[in-house]
Protein backbone atom coordinates (compact mmCIF):
# COMPACT_ATOMS: atom_id res chain seq x y z
CA UNK A 1 0.00 0.00 0.00
CA UNK A 2 1.51 3.37 -0.99
CA UNK A 3 2.26 5.62 1.96
CA UNK A 4 1.36 9.23 2.67
CA UNK A 5 0.98 11.25 -0.53
CA UNK A 6 2.50 14.72 -0.82
CA UNK A 7 2.89 16.99 -3.85
CA UNK A 8 6.44 16.44 -5.08
CA UNK A 9 8.32 15.94 -8.34
CA UNK A 10 12.09 16.32 -7.98
CA UNK A 11 14.84 15.31 -10.46
CA UNK A 12 16.22 12.80 -7.95
CA UNK A 13 12.85 11.11 -7.45
CA UNK A 14 12.23 11.05 -11.22
CA UNK A 15 15.58 9.32 -11.77
CA UNK A 16 14.83 6.75 -9.06
CA UNK A 17 11.37 6.12 -10.49
CA UNK A 18 12.53 5.59 -14.06
CA UNK A 19 15.38 3.33 -12.92
CA UNK A 20 12.96 1.30 -10.85
CA UNK A 21 10.50 0.87 -13.72
CA UNK A 22 13.28 -0.22 -16.09
CA UNK A 23 14.42 -2.81 -13.55
CA UNK A 24 10.87 -4.16 -13.26
CA UNK A 25 10.53 -4.38 -17.05
CA UNK A 26 13.89 -6.12 -17.43
CA UNK A 27 12.96 -8.67 -14.78
CA UNK A 28 9.61 -9.36 -16.41
CA UNK A 29 11.11 -9.70 -19.90
CA UNK A 30 13.78 -12.06 -18.59
CA UNK A 31 11.12 -14.47 -17.41
CA UNK A 32 8.56 -13.83 -20.14
CA UNK A 33 7.81 -16.02 -23.10
CA UNK A 34 6.67 -19.61 -22.89
CA UNK A 35 4.73 -20.10 -19.64
CA UNK A 36 4.38 -23.84 -20.18
CA UNK A 37 5.36 -26.07 -17.21
CA UNK A 38 8.67 -27.02 -18.84
CA UNK A 39 9.76 -23.38 -18.83
CA UNK A 40 8.63 -22.48 -15.33
CA UNK A 41 11.10 -22.84 -12.48
CA UNK A 42 9.97 -25.83 -10.40
CA UNK A 43 8.02 -25.08 -7.23
CA UNK A 44 9.69 -26.55 -4.17
CA UNK A 45 8.06 -28.57 -1.46
CA UNK A 46 7.25 -26.42 1.56
CA UNK A 47 9.50 -28.58 3.76
CA UNK A 48 12.46 -28.44 1.37
CA UNK A 49 14.87 -25.43 1.35
CA UNK A 50 14.71 -23.47 -1.90
CA UNK A 51 18.48 -23.91 -2.28
CA UNK A 52 18.02 -27.64 -2.93
CA UNK A 53 18.19 -28.00 -6.72
CA UNK A 54 16.94 -31.61 -6.53
CA UNK A 55 13.72 -30.74 -4.70
CA UNK A 56 10.62 -32.41 -6.14
CA UNK A 57 8.19 -30.46 -8.33
CA UNK A 58 4.96 -29.44 -6.63
CA UNK A 59 1.82 -28.44 -8.50
CA UNK A 60 0.10 -25.14 -7.79
CA UNK A 61 1.23 -21.52 -7.60
CA UNK A 62 4.64 -20.51 -6.26
CA UNK A 63 3.18 -17.19 -5.01
CA UNK A 64 2.09 -16.87 -1.39
CA UNK A 65 -0.65 -14.58 -0.06
CA UNK A 66 0.18 -15.13 3.62
CA UNK A 67 2.77 -12.57 4.70
CA UNK A 68 3.63 -9.50 6.77
CA UNK A 69 5.50 -6.51 5.30
CA UNK A 70 7.73 -4.29 7.44
CA UNK A 71 8.31 -1.05 5.51
CA UNK A 72 10.47 2.06 5.79
CA UNK A 73 9.61 4.87 3.36
CA UNK A 74 11.50 7.95 2.15
CA UNK A 75 10.34 10.99 0.19
CA UNK A 76 11.59 14.41 -0.87
CA UNK A 77 9.58 17.45 -1.95
CA UNK A 78 9.51 20.36 -4.35
CA UNK A 79 7.08 22.43 -2.28
CA UNK A 80 8.81 25.22 -0.29
CA UNK A 81 6.29 24.63 2.54
CA UNK A 82 7.40 21.04 3.14
CA UNK A 83 10.77 19.92 4.49
CA UNK A 84 12.92 17.88 2.09
CA UNK A 85 13.26 14.95 4.52
CA UNK A 86 10.20 12.78 5.16
CA UNK A 87 10.03 9.24 6.49
CA UNK A 88 7.38 6.65 7.19
CA UNK A 89 7.14 3.32 9.00
CA UNK A 90 4.54 0.74 8.12
CA UNK A 91 3.28 -2.73 8.94
CA UNK A 92 1.05 -4.35 6.31
CA UNK A 93 -0.28 -7.88 5.92
CA UNK A 94 -1.99 -10.25 3.53
CA UNK A 95 -3.95 -13.36 4.58
CA UNK A 96 -5.34 -15.89 2.12
CA UNK A 97 -9.04 -16.74 2.37
CA UNK A 98 -9.43 -20.03 0.55
CA UNK A 99 -7.95 -20.57 -2.91
CA UNK A 100 -9.16 -17.35 -4.55
CA UNK A 101 -9.49 -14.46 -2.09
CA UNK A 102 -7.11 -12.68 0.32
CA UNK A 103 -7.51 -10.07 3.05
CA UNK A 104 -5.16 -7.07 3.29
CA UNK A 105 -4.60 -4.44 5.94
CA UNK A 106 -2.01 -2.30 7.64
CA UNK A 107 -0.87 0.80 9.50
CA UNK A 108 1.57 3.52 8.39
CA UNK A 109 3.02 6.38 10.44
CA UNK A 110 4.47 9.15 8.28
CA UNK A 111 6.07 12.39 9.36
CA UNK A 112 7.74 15.51 8.02
CA UNK A 113 7.87 19.27 8.77
CA UNK A 114 5.81 22.08 7.27
CA UNK A 115 6.59 25.78 7.15
CA UNK A 116 4.20 28.23 8.81
CA UNK A 117 5.39 31.83 8.90
CA UNK A 118 9.13 31.61 9.51
CA UNK A 119 9.08 28.39 11.56
CA UNK A 120 8.83 24.69 10.78
CA UNK A 121 6.28 22.56 12.66
CA UNK A 122 5.67 18.82 12.73
CA UNK A 123 3.24 17.17 10.34
CA UNK A 124 2.32 13.60 11.28
CA UNK A 125 -0.08 11.21 9.56
CA UNK A 126 -1.55 7.95 10.85
CA UNK A 127 -2.98 5.78 8.08
CA UNK A 128 -5.08 2.62 8.44
CA UNK A 129 -6.15 0.50 5.49
CA UNK A 130 -8.27 -2.62 5.02
CA UNK A 131 -9.05 -4.38 1.76
CA UNK A 132 -10.20 -7.57 0.07
CA UNK A 133 -8.57 -9.02 -3.05
CA UNK A 134 -8.66 -11.93 -5.45
CA UNK A 135 -5.92 -13.55 -7.54
CA UNK A 136 -6.12 -15.39 -10.84
CA UNK A 137 -3.28 -17.57 -12.10
CA UNK A 138 -1.94 -16.70 -15.56
CA UNK A 139 0.71 -19.40 -15.18
CA UNK A 140 2.30 -21.35 -12.34
CA UNK A 141 4.27 -18.32 -11.13
CA UNK A 142 2.38 -15.35 -12.62
CA UNK A 143 -0.86 -13.99 -11.08
CA UNK A 144 -3.27 -11.21 -11.97
CA UNK A 145 -4.64 -9.56 -8.81
CA UNK A 146 -7.49 -7.18 -8.07
CA UNK A 147 -8.01 -5.46 -4.71
CA UNK A 148 -10.48 -2.95 -3.28
CA UNK A 149 -10.68 -1.37 0.14
CA UNK A 150 -10.77 1.68 2.40
CA UNK A 151 -8.10 3.91 3.93
CA UNK A 152 -8.47 6.27 6.91
CA UNK A 153 -5.93 9.05 7.41
CA UNK A 154 -5.50 11.10 10.58
CA UNK A 155 -3.31 14.11 9.72
CA UNK A 156 -2.03 16.20 12.61
CA UNK A 157 -0.26 19.57 12.23
CA UNK A 158 1.90 20.67 15.16
CA UNK A 159 2.25 24.11 16.68
CA UNK A 160 -1.41 24.36 17.65
CA UNK A 161 -2.38 24.71 14.00
CA UNK A 162 -6.08 24.33 13.20
CA UNK A 163 -5.41 22.58 9.87
CA UNK A 164 -5.49 19.05 11.37
CA UNK A 165 -8.07 16.83 9.66
CA UNK A 166 -9.21 13.25 9.00
CA UNK A 167 -10.02 11.72 5.61
CA UNK A 168 -11.58 8.54 4.25
CA UNK A 169 -10.47 7.09 0.93
CA UNK A 170 -11.81 4.25 -1.20
CA UNK A 171 -9.50 2.49 -3.61
CA UNK A 172 -9.32 -0.18 -6.29
CA UNK A 173 -6.02 -1.70 -7.42
CA UNK A 174 -5.46 -4.17 -10.28
CA UNK A 175 -1.98 -5.64 -10.46
CA UNK A 176 0.43 -8.39 -11.48
CA UNK A 177 2.80 -10.64 -9.50
CA UNK A 178 5.51 -12.86 -11.01
CA UNK A 179 8.28 -14.96 -9.50
CA UNK A 180 11.41 -16.27 -11.19
CA UNK A 181 13.50 -18.34 -8.76
CA UNK A 182 14.46 -16.14 -5.82
CA UNK A 183 13.39 -12.93 -7.56
CA UNK A 184 9.77 -11.71 -7.48
CA UNK A 185 8.31 -8.59 -9.08
CA UNK A 186 4.96 -6.94 -8.60
CA UNK A 187 3.11 -3.90 -9.90
CA UNK A 188 -0.21 -2.36 -8.84
CA UNK A 189 -2.15 0.64 -10.12
CA UNK A 190 -4.20 2.24 -7.34
CA UNK A 191 -7.09 4.61 -7.92
CA UNK A 192 -8.10 6.64 -4.83
CA UNK A 193 -11.37 8.48 -4.27
CA UNK A 194 -10.97 10.60 -1.13
CA UNK A 195 -13.40 12.50 1.11
CA UNK A 196 -12.82 15.05 3.86
CA UNK A 197 -9.82 17.01 2.55
CA UNK A 198 -10.14 20.75 3.43
CA UNK A 199 -10.11 23.14 0.49
CA UNK A 200 -6.61 24.34 -0.38
CA UNK A 201 -4.79 21.32 1.08
CA UNK A 202 -3.29 18.77 -1.27
CA UNK A 203 -1.57 16.30 1.04
CA UNK A 204 -4.17 13.59 0.33
CA UNK A 205 -5.25 13.60 -3.29
CA UNK A 206 -7.63 11.64 -5.47
CA UNK A 207 -6.23 9.91 -8.52
CA UNK A 208 -3.83 7.26 -9.70
CA UNK A 209 -0.74 5.85 -7.95
CA UNK A 210 1.60 3.37 -9.66
CA UNK A 211 3.27 0.97 -7.20
CA UNK A 212 5.96 -1.34 -8.66
CA UNK A 213 8.29 -3.44 -6.50
CA UNK A 214 10.90 -6.19 -6.27
CA UNK A 215 11.44 -8.96 -3.72
CA UNK A 216 14.52 -11.11 -3.23
CA UNK A 217 13.68 -14.31 -1.35
CA UNK A 218 16.47 -15.27 1.04
CA UNK A 219 14.63 -18.45 2.07
CA UNK A 220 11.08 -19.79 2.39
CA UNK A 221 10.27 -17.34 5.20
CA UNK A 222 12.13 -14.06 4.60
CA UNK A 223 12.44 -11.77 1.58
CA UNK A 224 13.99 -8.33 1.08
CA UNK A 225 11.71 -5.73 -0.49
CA UNK A 226 12.15 -2.54 -2.51
CA UNK A 227 9.19 -0.62 -3.96
CA UNK A 228 8.32 2.73 -5.48
CA UNK A 229 5.10 4.73 -5.56
CA UNK A 230 4.42 7.69 -7.80
CA UNK A 231 1.29 9.20 -9.18
CA UNK A 232 -0.26 12.47 -10.28
CA UNK A 233 1.21 14.61 -7.46
CA UNK A 234 3.50 12.40 -5.37
CA UNK A 235 6.24 9.79 -5.41
CA UNK A 236 8.37 7.88 -2.93
CA UNK A 237 10.67 4.94 -2.26
CA UNK A 238 10.11 2.10 0.23
CA UNK A 239 12.59 -0.47 1.59
CA UNK A 240 11.73 -3.33 3.90
CA UNK A 241 11.25 -7.04 4.48
CA UNK A 242 8.50 -9.56 3.87
CA UNK A 243 7.89 -12.39 6.34
CA UNK A 244 5.86 -15.35 5.09
CA UNK A 245 3.77 -17.42 7.50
Amino acid sequence: MPGLQYPMTTPLMKTLSFTFVLTILATALAGAGDFSPKRIIPVLDAKTPITDAKAPIKSGSCLSYDYIDLDYGMADFSSPLIDDDATSYGVNFSKSLGELFFLTGGYTNAGTDYLSGNQFFDLESHQYNLGLGAHFGLSQCVDFTIEAGVQHSDNRFGGGNALSYDTWAYYVAPGLRARFGRLESFAKIYYFEREGVPAGLAFDNDGWVFNPGLLFHLNDTLALKAAASFGETSSGLTLGARIHF
